[in-house]
């Protein structure tokens, strides 16, 4: 099936594309933005965008954003995004944000944030975060193995020990909400020692 109708400029592509389409929306393959595809979301692959697309939300690849992808939200990859995906949130690699992103969250990277990521979380790297990520939680993963958050705060997998070099303790600003490398105690707020 082909076609652009009407003065919404819709674009349907592919057998059971964009059967509830709103204006501007577009859909390309089989069973892509087949129901509930609102204005202006892009399904791009099988059965991306499938059923309940929001407004202004962008799947990309087969069974992205496939069931329930929140407004504004962009999910490109294999089965990124793919269920219960939340509004703005962003979901890049095979497997990303699969299953109940948060709003606002990021994961990026092959199985990150797969399953329940929570709202404003961020996920960066294959394995970072798969399971149960809690909300307002940063974790960089370059260990390829599976690293969680268990609680509201930032983590990291794979940072470099050099042997023979003067150590620095890391320090948090409160004030400023930034790490810094301690070599003395910064003028305002509180710092807390990570050693």
């Amino acid at each position: 099936i082909i076609g652009v109708t009407g003065a919404d400029a819709k674009v349907a592509i592919g057998t059971g594309a964009g059967i509830s389409q709103g204006a501007a929306a577009i859909a390309i393959g089989s069973n892509a933005g087949h129901a509930g595809q609102l204005a202006s979301a892009v399904a791009i692959g099988i059965s991306s965008g499938a059923l309940n697309q929001g407004t202004n939300s962008v799947a990309i690849g087969n069974s992205s954003g496939s069931d329930t992808q929140g407004v504004n939200s962009v999910a490109v990859g294999i089965i990124a995004g793919s269920v219960n995906q939340g509004d703005g949130a962003v979901a890049v690699g095979l497997l990303a944000g699969q299953v109940n992103q948060g709003a606002g969250a990021v994961s990026l990277g092959q199985s990150a944030g797969q399953n329940i990521q929570g709202a404003n979380a961020i996920a960066i790297g294959t394995n970072a975060a798969p399971t149960s990520q809690v909300a307002n939680s940063i974790v960089l993963n370059a260990s390829g193995s599976a690293l969680e958050a268990a609680a509201a705060g930032f983590y990291v997998s794979a940072v470099r020990s050099a042997a023979g070099t003067t150590p620095i303790t890391m320090a948090y600003d409160t004030t400023n909400k930034e790490v810094i490398a301690w070599t003395a105690a910064p003028a305002g707020g509180d710092v807390f020692l990570a050693g």
